[in-house]
């Protein structure tokens, strides 16, 4: 099976390039994988290890075999809502790390998602629990089963509630043309990540909501989810520092706005 393909919209070639840039920034804090590879007009060749490409305006679509994400993008208006997948994973009786059950109902939900809303990006995040495996990312991305014609972001550098929220903010931010994002949240977190998304998003002109999941398989979410309320500003703090060292000034300003929103 070829690799999915899907334009994703943007206000210029500055604003391509700029989400490319931080598309790197968290490729490089999860140790350079899945390959990326961010096409120039009139820039090298990808990498023939690329397992994603983001090919800018006016660039040639030089797409290597070993791609599984093609977003190709396109000068245009606005587009739809940005909707959030955080990943979560376990190590199942091979060793092996792998999407838990929960993980799975909310890939299903952001399919629907997708499917009603025909403008929409997806960003699949989660890291991979420090196995050597594939990332949450990119099972996710492996499993998606939604509309051919949504883009898919990868976010493998997540590794918490927060810097999923923290990573989907800077992503989603970098687009002029999205202001909607919608986090699938599982029961047992949701007042977690709504408390997380609304202060991330503070001050970006971002308006954050939930879509959650209600299944018996996120009942392990609810512990964490509980327990997590109480370290929020810590979390944010250590995310927003993260994203700083690997992509520089533009997580500052939105950082202590999102602290704030949170005393």
């Amino acid at each position: 099976m070829g690799p999915h393909v899907a334009d994703l919209t943007v206000a210029s070639v500055d604003e391509a390039a700029r989400l490319g840039r931080i598309m790197k920034g968290l490729r490089a804090l999860s140790g350079g994988r899945p390959p990326l590879a961010v096409l120039h007009p009139g820039g090298e060749s990808p990498p023939p290890d690329a397992s994603d490409v983001m090919v800018l305006p006016g660039a040639e679509q030089r797409i290597p075999g070993t791609a599984r994400t093609v977003i190709r993008c396109i000068v245009g208006g606005d587009g739809g809502p940005v909707i959030i997948v955080p990943g979560t994973g376990c190590v199942d009786a091979r060793g092996r790390y792998i999407l838990s059950a929960s993980a799975d109902g909310r890939l299903d939900a952001a399919q629907a998602l997708a499917s009603s809303h025909s403008r929409s990006v997806v960003i699949l995040s989660g890291w991979s629990g420090g196995h050597a495996g594939p990332t949450e990312a990119e099972q996710l991305r492996e499993a998606w089963n939604g509309p051919h014609n949504t883009p898919l972001l990868l976010d493998p550098a997540a590794r918490t509630t927060a810097e999923n929220t923290v990573n989907a903010v800077l992503l989603a931010g970098a687009l002029s043309g999205r202001h909607e994002l919608i986090f699938v949240a599982p029961w047992g977190n949701a007042l977690r990540q709504a408390l997380l998304a609304r202060a991330a998003a503070r001050g970006t002109g971002l308006h954050t909501r939930q879509h959650v999941v209600w299944d018996g398989a996120h009942l392990g979410t609810l512990r964490p989810g509980i327990t997590g309320l109480a370290f929020m500003r810590r979390h944010l703090r250590v995310a927003w520092a993260r994203v700083a060292d690997a992509i520089g000034s533009p997580g500052a300003t939105v950082q202590s706005d999102g602290i704030g929103g949170l005393r």
